[in-house]
């Protein structure tokens, strides 16, 4: 069914259709070359229900039920419905670069533009990732999420949402419970009655008119950004964020490969596995409230790190809370996120505490890695859901950050396939190198090791000590070797290396490497010696984000912030002594880095290369087996791409190929391997009980 109508009386208002005709204007003076602007929206469900009798089920591919087109400055409206089993009717706007598309939340109309005609535009506006860039600051974007994920268990309305968007900017709309109703409609799945068709391509239409109206009330907020004090036109910026949405939806319309049976046989004993990892722990940990507990008691917390003398280690003393404004009651912080991996790299027990716990904690519920009929793993990446834009998807639903790196052994290519890991070497220092300009940096980057470079630079390592290594077993076993030898010190090293990006104080730096507070001390200073000019400019940096409240990437991607008695006015008690700083001091090569990733996944979208998943500073992609050679390089070339337009030089790329039947296997994460083993024997035994064996 195609239905193309031209509106008797626009569902805009003329104030709205004017704002738009001058933004139409203001991209042309801009070179943009744009004819038309379609607003637009789709709807779709699951090849699969999910718990109740909607098709619902997360994982798969979308079914498109039907497509809304809607051009607010001519009227003109398309609608397309589409019936399960009959072919697609041709894309009815054109997808160049003369067409600009906007939508709310763009990949779900890229990933249905995908399904149902293989391509997706040149020109995107994505008002969701204009929304983020307006309340990018720390305190506000993790108000919004708590916001939304308090509405999606209420019903009411999430600020993340359009419709609340809408709410905001003072936009009329439908209620919530309309759009929960149409909602269900769809995902009961067809055939639908005529008049139902009807109400669905009314209910989608309604979302362009609402995107509409948000599209005249938003654009003129996008302002311009300084990076660097160097002017960067806001629509061009909004126009490359709306972009990169082409490699995320590229990314979940490839899907992840994932070893299903395994995964089911994982969900089936979870609990007793689970109780099995905690019945190791709990005797070498007697920290918890009782046997059956899986909460720490911070009673029993304090009495432990005692017993073991490292609550008032003079050397590395165990963080503490502040304990109120009279600084009475203190405990010692037991947190996931800094305190124990921090402390693990000091007492190394402490890893498998940290391990456990960090699974418990996003696995509460079971094992939740959506998985599709096509055998592949698909999770909302969640672009720019960060301050520094990284992507930041449900670490409870994303088998590659699941809960623990263990998880990635999951990850397992089909027959016929091969699956590729290909990461930026030392990402970070390379751009914190380039962006500063720093030439000494530079010159460390481009040895065999920046690490070993670094510390034959200060002295730790005796100069020439990797070329000899080089020299006597060759290249690539030579590094190898250094590596091994020199590993314990290269940690360290390393550490100092990239703690200084963070702003680590060196009571920081002494806990994480293991040494005393003069030596990191020594270290952070002949940092600071060797590479003056990288410290002149991220000081710089700093400065200037304070005193102008924003901070920004080469590409426009901003972050703002509040005065400090609001930051303060957020903070509780115990956080206000952690300084912005620190994290402004970092922020350019967070962002920068995840600027790079956007890019070479773009790239490697419109080269049709299959990547399937982000990870940091990683790129997963799948690719046939007789391809191999040609994904390796072309993945290579889209990664080396991105680094030398944004910071003008490739940066080394480390490729890992998984082939059939084997599973994906994290090396670069020991404490993973250890778990993942003790999960493989709890598994057997859960088994072979079941079994009666």
């Amino acid at each position: 069914m195609v239905a193309v109508a031209q509106q008797q009386a626009f569902p805009v208002s003329l104030a709205e259709r004017e704002s738009i005709g001058r933004l139409l204007s203001r991209l042309n003076s801009l070179g943009a070359g744009i004819e038309n602007i379609w607003i637009a929206d789709s709807e779709f469900h699951s090849p699969e229900k999910g718990n109740g009798d909607l098709y619902n089920a997360e994982g798969g591919l979308p079914v498109p039920v039907c497509f809304v087109f809607f051009n607010p400055i001519t009227g003109e409206e398309i609608r397309q419905f589409y019936w399960l089993g009959e072919p697609y009717p041709p894309c009815p706007i054109s997808l160049d670069t003369h067409t600009l598309l906007v939508a709310f939340s763009a990949q779900a109309e890229l990933m249905t533009m995908l399904q149902t005609w293989g391509r997706m535009p040149c020109r995107i506006l994505d008002l969701e990732m204009e929304w983020l860039a307006l309340n990018n600051e720390e305190h506000t974007l993790k108000t919004l999420k708590i916001e939304a994920r308090n509405a999606n268990k209420t019903g009411d309305i999430s600020p993340l949402s359009l419709l609340g968007v809408c709410a905001i900017h003072g936009i009329s709309t439908r209620e919530q419970s309309h759009k929960d109703a149409m909602r269900n409609l769809i995902l009961r799945g067809g055939p639908w009655a005529a008049e139902e068709e009807q109400q669905i391509l009314d209910y989608c239409a309604e979302d362009t008119y609402d995107t509409t109206a948000l599209l005249a009330a938003m654009w003129e907020k996008i302002r311009d950004e300084r990076y660097c004090r160097e002017r960067i036109d806001g629509l061009k910026a909004a126009l490359h964020r709306g972009r990169t949405m082409i490699g995320f939806a590229w990314m979940r319309h490839v899907g992840i490969p994932i070893d299903t049976e395994m995964t089911r046989r994982l969900s089936k004993h979870f609990d007793k596995i689970m109780q099995d990892l905690y019945g190791e722990i709990r005797e070498e940990f007697p920290v918890f409230k009782d046997d059956e507990s899986f909460d720490i008691a911070s009673s029993k917390w304090a009495v432990f790190l005692k017993g073991k003398g490292w609550l008032d280690n003079p050397d590395h003393p165990w963080p503490m809370s502040r304990g109120g404004k009279k600084k009475k009651n203190r405990q010692p912080k037991y947190d996931l996120r800094r305190t124990i991996p921090q402390m693990a790299l000091i007492y190394p027990e402490l890893k498998k505490l940290g391990t456990v716990l960090e699974i418990r904690s996003c696995t509460k519920l079971g094992l939740n890695f959506p998985i599709g009929p096509d055998n592949r793993h698909r999770v909302n990446f969640w672009p720019y859901g960060t301050v520094t834009g990284r992507c930041s998807p449900s670490s409870s639903e994303f088998m590659l950050a699941g809960g623990s790196p263990a998880f990635r052994h999951l990850a397992k290519p089909q027959q016929g396939e091969v699956l590729i890991e290909a990461d930026w070497s030392a990402q970070e220092v390379w751009i914190a190198a380039y962006l500063s300009g720093d030439t000494a940096m530079q010159k460390m980057l481009r040895g065999a090791d920046p690490y070993i470079a670094f510390g034959e630079l200060a002295g730790v390592i005796t100069p020439g000590t990797m070329q000899s290594f080089i020299e006597e077993h060759g290249a690539k076993e030579g590094i190898k070797r250094c590596k091994k030898q020199y590993e314990e010190v290269r940690a360290r090293l390393k550490a100092i290396t990239l703690g200084v990006l963070y702003g680590k104080t060196v009571y920081t730096v002494a806990a994480e490497c293991g040494i005393t507070v003069g030596e990191a001390r020594n270290l952070l200073q002949t940092h600071k010696r060797l590479f003056p000019k990288f410290w002149k400019w991220v000081m710089w940096v700093v400065n200037e984000a304070l005193a102008t409240r924003r901070i920004c990437t080469r590409l426009g991607s901003p972050r703002w912030l509040m005065t400090k008695r609001e930051r303060d006015a957020h903070k509780e008690e115990e956080t206000k002594n952690k300084k912005i700083q620190n994290s402004l001091q970092n922020h350019m090569m967070q962002s920068h880095g995840a600027e790079m990733l956007r890019l070479a996944s773009v790239y490697a979208a419109e080269k049709g290369l299959s990547i399937c998943a982000p990870l940091h500073d990683a790129i997963f992609a799948v690719a046939k087996v007789e391809e191999e050679e040609r994904a390796l390089a072309s993945l290579r070339e889209s990664m080396e791409q991105a680094a030398r337009d944004l910071i003008g030089v490739a940066i080394p790329i480390e490729c890992f190929v998984t082939r059939y039947p084997d599973n994906f296997v994290p090396d670069d994460k020991p404490t993973a391997l250890v778990v993942w083993d003790k999960m493989m024997r709890s598994l057997l035994k859960a088994e072979q009980q079941e079994e009666g064996i």
